[in-house]
């Protein structure tokens, strides 16, 4: 087992902080991998290569330079599975460092040991993600036999049928600090993940920027029931918001499950009204991706002809809060903190405007059209602007 440069320095920083002596952790070819002396590191100790070619117990060396590039101190293997993988090193006096040696390798050997169990789970979650990645964009047609052997393997019950939801962390949307955004992303998983893999048969997956909850099949009431508990215990434990996709119940196979999840999703992330959308409530937005972004640009240019992005963005939020509210001009006007009067007047402002009045039910239809466009090309738009 080759010991890795961070897993050594590592290991030397947690051993300095508790002996408060200089260590060196020496690798499998005599050469000094990490150091509380950093002046040390690369350096070749003849006192360490003595210990691995003799395998000796310990090494007491009583003199600096007694070995080429050592110093006075104790050496002991580090064994794991009977095989010596490096040598630590505590520099000091003999009866200062003796009494500690046996300690420290222990120590050493039990760290090494962690720190490849954690490698190694982390090995295993890479290979479940990537099988789960291959699952999802399975469109039925080859594979289907190695598919179904792999995940029998890794101990998925291939045999259930299953819905899916797509999660993405919402607060993200608009960051560009990466490290933030990283952040956020890797708190969500990991309450994700606890939530998903606490519950039989289900199925917790990720990519750098989406999360995937593969379940057995349920009703969508149930789907998104979870999926609300989801967004619950995240904005609990994280403070962040989620938006989900969550496929039809009818879904021939996961690879379908998939495609309308995301276009699910697509609807969630409207910034209005960012959550949880199930793919059996879309309707407008079922056929957005098979409209050209220069045709999507040319009819809001169109509806709302003369207006600026700014202008846009706060007249489709009203219009969505009113349509939202089935027209009610008295629950509109209370849930925006104005008078009724002021909202009329607003409305009235928008048909003197565009020529398409919000309150004619043919004309609605054109605002609910642009409301969903807008919400889908915002960021496009916002480039234009600027």
């Amino acid at each position: 087992m080759i010991i890795s440069s961070s897993t050594a320095k590592q290991i030397v920083q947690e051993i300095d902080q508790i002996i408060g002596q200089k260590v060196n952790f020496i690798d499998e070819n005599g050469y000094i991998l990490a150091s509380s002396d950093t002046e040390r590191v690369g350096s070749y100790h003849a006192g360490a290569q003595k210990v691995m070619d003799n395998h000796l117990d310990f090494l007491i060396i009583n003199e600096d330079d007694e070995y080429e590039g050592s110093r006075k101190g104790i050496n002991l293997p580090i064994i794991l599975e009977g095989e010596i993988v490096g040598v630590i090193g505590i520099t000091g006096e003999r009866e200062d460092v003796e009494k500690l040696g046996q300690v420290i390798k222990k120590m050493t050997e039990i760290l090494i040991l962690g720190e490849r169990n954690k490698n190694r789970k982390k090995n295993e979650q890479r290979i479940r993600e990537r099988f789960v990645e291959e699952w999802l964009q399975y469109d039925g047609m080859s594979k289907k036999g190695q598919l179904f052997e792999k995940g029998t393997y890794l101990g998925y019950n291939m045999q259930l049928p299953r819905r899916l939801i797509i999660i993405e962390c919402c607060d993200v949307l608009s960051e560009t600090d990466t490290q933030k955004i990283q952040s956020a992303i890797e708190s969500m998983n990991k309450v994700l993940r606890r939530m998903v893999e606490a519950k039989r048969d289900y199925i917790f997956s990720k990519t750098n920027s989406q999360s995937f909850c593969i379940l057995p099949r349920c009703s969508d009431d149930a789907c998104r029931k979870f999926a609300c508990a989801l967004a619950e215990e995240v904005k609990k434990k994280c403070g962040t918001d989620i938006c989900a996709g969550i496929d039809s119940s009818q879904a021939k196979n996961l690879h379908i499950s998939y495609i309308q999840a995301q276009k699910a999703l697509a609807a969630g992330r409207n910034r209005n009204r960012p959550g949880i959308r199930l793919y059996s409530d879309l309707t407008i937005e079922l056929f957005l991706d098979e409209i050209s972004l220069n045709a999507k640009l040319e009819y809001l240019k169109k509806i709302f002809s003369g207006y600026s992005f700014p202008e846009i963005e706060a007249a489709t939020a009203l219009l969505e809060k009113y349509y939202t509210n089935e027209g009610s001009i008295s629950r509109t006007a209370q849930l925006l903190f104005i008078h009724p009067n002021t909202l009329q007047y607003k409305l009235k402002k928008i048909h003197d405007k565009t020529g398409y009045d919000p309150r004619s039910f043919l004309d609605a239809t054109c605002f609910a059209m642009a409301i969903t466009i807008f919400n889908d090309c915002r960021e496009q738009l916002l480039e234009l602007e600027e």
